[in-house]
């Protein structure tokens, strides 16, 4: 069965919403030779944007784009080992072209560099930490010298950039990045980051090395309209219908979150009939918070009380979190201990602070607790 709406990976086509100021943004930025960050909470969409760039700027021969995904990267030696074959793909015509790129650039390194016999992808660095330390600038210097030999610009788009703050020395590993990159010429970088706190001292800090380096893009939430139009236009395709309140009703309780209201409209659909009503929508309020209970319990059990005090706080809408009454209310200390809950909140992207009131990451999370809070 297809299912017609999308979650868990980036989205294409009908289910990609609006962001059309930031895809404008972004290519403006390119052109005029502008790194961007990107800064969201997970699940907002960033990979679906910068995937959809790369799609747009296929058709210009002139630009060449790398994604790279820190993900899954554990250290510096990875990181490096992903980005050179990352990097000798795209910028190589042909298999053979990797080999003769990677003589041609790596004159240090190259003994450290064993190539495999068959589809493009097949490179693999063997460096040691030793060498890294030695070589690890002709890596950096690959994507701007490939572009000026190609007479192309390179857009290099590094995603969950947050990740290398796990490595093992990630201060050093940020100033060799950035004593790079500031040189290129042929090279525009888009880093993309989850951890609002992270990316705003590395980028906001005048005392780090990426200070100023390229124009904060943070996403904003899509407007419910764009939204609305989907739903009902997604539902209408399939031949089912659902009516305006009941669309809204998706957006809301998903806080506008575009992973939660492809996921809890797929859980309504999947109950429908021809007609969506009241009780589709309940149903899979309840299956989601359900199928997510165990997660949402493991969670809990890793916090102390004060900090699921705090969370109550924050699903209770309370005005001042670090005054007072709140304090006292909810058993939390000091506002200093409330400033140390809010980094932990923060480090497990459970809550984000980027608005004028703390958000959950997860819309449902904020839902589980608040039923569960509810008078029996």
């Amino acid at each position: 069965m297809d299912f017609p709406f999308a979650f868990g990976k980036p989205v294409r086509g009908a289910h990609f919403i609006n962001r059309k100021k930031e895809l404008s943004k972004l290519r403006n930025n390119i052109d005029q030779n502008v790194h961007t960050i990107i800064i969201a909470p997970r699940r907002w969409g960033k990979t679906s944007l910068v995937k959809k760039l790369s799609r747009k700027l296929s058709k210009d021969k002139s630009l060449k784009f790398i994604y790279l995904d820190l993900f899954h990267i554990s250290d510096e030696v990875e990181f490096y080992d992903t980005y050179c074959k990352e990097v000798l793909v795209a910028g190589s015509s042909k298999t053979d072209d990797i080999e003769n790129s990677a003589r041609k650039f790596f004159k240090k390194t190259l003994p450290g560099i064993a190539f495999v016999n068959g589809p493009k992808h097949s490179i693999h660095m063997e460096m040691g930490q030793e060498d890294l330390e030695h070589y690890h600038h002709e890596v950096l210097e690959l994507p701007e010298k490939l572009a000026e030999k190609r007479e192309k610009k390179f857009i290099v788009c590094i995603d969950e950039y947050q990740t290398l703050f796990r490595f093992k020395n990630p201060a050093l590993f940020v100033s060799n990045l950035q004593a790079a990159w500031q040189r290129h010429k042929n090279v525009v970088y888009i880093l993309c980051g989850s951890k609002r706190h992270l990316m705003s001292e590395t980028f906001n800090d005048p005392g780090k090395p990426f200070f100023n380096f390229g124009e904060i893009m943070v996403l904003s939430n899509i407007k419910k309209k764009y939204f609305n139009q989907y739903i009902i236009s997604t539902f209408e395709r399939s031949g089912k219908t659902i009516p305006l309140d009941r669309a809204n009703r998706i957006i809301e309780l998903a806080e506008r979150n575009p992973y939660f209201i492809q996921q809890l409209a797929r859980s309504i659909w999947i109950k429908s009939a021809e007609l969506v009503i009241d009780t589709d929508l309940e149903e899979a309020v309840k299956d989601l918070l359900l199928q997510n209970s165990i997660w949402y319990q493991r969670e809990i059990e890793r916090m102390t009380p004060v900090q699921y005090n705090f969370l109550k706080a924050v699903v209770n809408r309370e005005k001042n979190l670090s005054g007072q009454d709140v304090l006292r209310k909810y058993n939390l200390g000091s506002s200093a201990h409330v400033a140390k809950i809010k980094k932990v909140m923060e480090d497990r992207e459970i809550l984000d602070f980027g608005n004028s009131y703390p958000e959950f990451t997860d819309p449902f999370f904020n839902l589980w607790i608040r039923k569960q809070e509810a008078p029996a």
